[in-house]
Formats: structure tokens, sequence, C-alpha cells
């Protein structure tokens, strides 16, 4: 069983693209499970198998620790780590029967990358099957060579925080088109000026450390890129070693 975590800074678009790729392997025959790990939602597209606001919700938090929107989700994902035993118990009773199990975290990414509780609760996932996570990415934080290589150091952070392979994807491709990767290198390499020369010496380090995976453009509204993220993601979970 693979199971594809969602993650990404708020407004990319990750629990669109977990409903909609969740659709699209259920149309190619593929048994699919969702869970839902924000519990800030107030309401989410698909149907939960297991949702973390069975146990907790944020407004909940808010008035029972007298805690403003930003500490209770702060909170929250500590109560996450605190009652990991119980989530993973409720995650392997839904794994039975399954081929995808698709995570949806928070929309807050760094209470998920950056707090215990999201590291820790990937490593007993490894017990039920491969978590992978997608960094769910908007193509509006490609538009400058800069803003694209801090991305790209995003993703290792996550990865080196997570403990699990990751694949970059940049969603909404119908509204703003592809991210057109060689432009992007062809204006890291002219560029000039301090600012240009640290993206650049950034760019060959992520290069370095990331080794020769692709980056790929989706959408979650027309569903376009869904065969390439699923070649990804299989090659990844065979462990073939090849993604470029």
């Amino acid at each position: 069983m693979q199971i594809v975590v969602f993650i990404g800074p708020a407004g990319s678009g990750k629990t669109t693209l977990t409903k909609e790729f969740g659709s699209w392997l259920n149309k190619n025959e593929f048994k699919v499970k969702y869970i839902n790990l924000d519990p800030g939602a107030e309401e989410v597209p698909y149907e939960c198998h297991f949702d973390i606001r069975e146990i907790f919700t944020t407004r909940e938090i808010m008035r029972k620790y007298s805690l403003g929107p930003n500490g209770a989700l702060i909170k929250s994902a500590d109560l996450m780590l605190e009652k990991k035993s119980a989530i993973v118990s409720r995650m392997r009773e839904v794994s039975v029967d399954c081929d995808f199990m698709l995570i949806d975290t928070p929309g807050q990414m760094e209470l998920f990358v950056f707090r215990e509780s999201g590291p820790k609760l990937l490593e007993e996932l490894e017990s039920i099957g491969h978590p992978i996570t997608v960094l769910v990415l908007d193509p509006i934080l490609a538009s400058s060579p800069e803003s694209f290589v801090s991305m790209q150091l995003l993703s290792i952070v996550a990865q080196l925080r997570l403990g699990v392979e990751s694949v970059v994807v940049f969603n909404k491709s119908d509204a703003y088109g592809e991210v057109d990767l060689q432009e992007i290198k062809r204006r890291l390499m002219f560029g000039k000026g301090v600012i240009s020369e640290m993206a650049l010496s950034f760019s060959k380090l992520v290069e370095e450390y990331s080794g020769p995976s692709r980056i790929l453009s989706i959408s979650a509204k027309d569903k376009s890129g869904f065969n390439e993220l699923m070649d990804v993601l299989n090659e990844i979970h065979c462990s073939c070693g090849d993604l470029t």
C-alpha cells in the first residue's frame, strides 16, 4: 500500500488535489482511503475514512485552552503528537483492503513539517505502508528564479525533516500554465547581483542533494499531469531510482 501525504503552503490546493487525485485513482480501479489531519478544516470535499476532527478541532482547542487561532494551531500539532498512538491505530484500521491512503495535512505547512508531530507520525506510518510526501506549490511561487530556488530549498528541508522521499508538484497549471524549468535555469545563469549569485549557488546545491528527480506541473482542476504523478510515485515505491 502506498501512503501519499500532501503537504504545502496555504492556498496551494492540497485538499482539492487530495480529492481529485483520489477520484482519478478510483476511476483507474485502485482502492483509495482518505485521511484528514487538518483540525482547522471547516469541511473537506472527500469522504473521510479517518478525520482528526473526530478527536479534536481547532475551535474546541481555542475554547478549552483560551487560545487565539495561531496558538490553537500550534497546540493542535502538539496534541497530534500526544495522541499519536490512537491516530496511527485508526489509520491502521483504515488501511485494510486499500491500495492508496491519501493524507491531507494542515493548511499551514510548518505545523506538520516543523513541529514534531509530522515526523513522528510518518515514522509510525512506515509500519503500515510506504509513506511519500507530495509537496504542492503554487506556480506564482516560481515567478522568478530566486523564488523557484527558494521552493527547491523548501522541498529539501521538508524531506530532511520528515525523513521520507518527496515529490514536488506545481499545481494550477490550468490557470498559470506549466512551469518552464529551462527558462528558469537560463535566467539563473544570466542573472546579476548578489541575490542572483546566491540563488545560482543554492540551485547547484539542491541538484547535488536532491538527485535526478523531476518537478511536475499538474492541475487538480482538470486532472492534467496525474499520469506523470502516478509514474513518479510508483518509481519511488519500487525504488527504481530513476526519476528523470
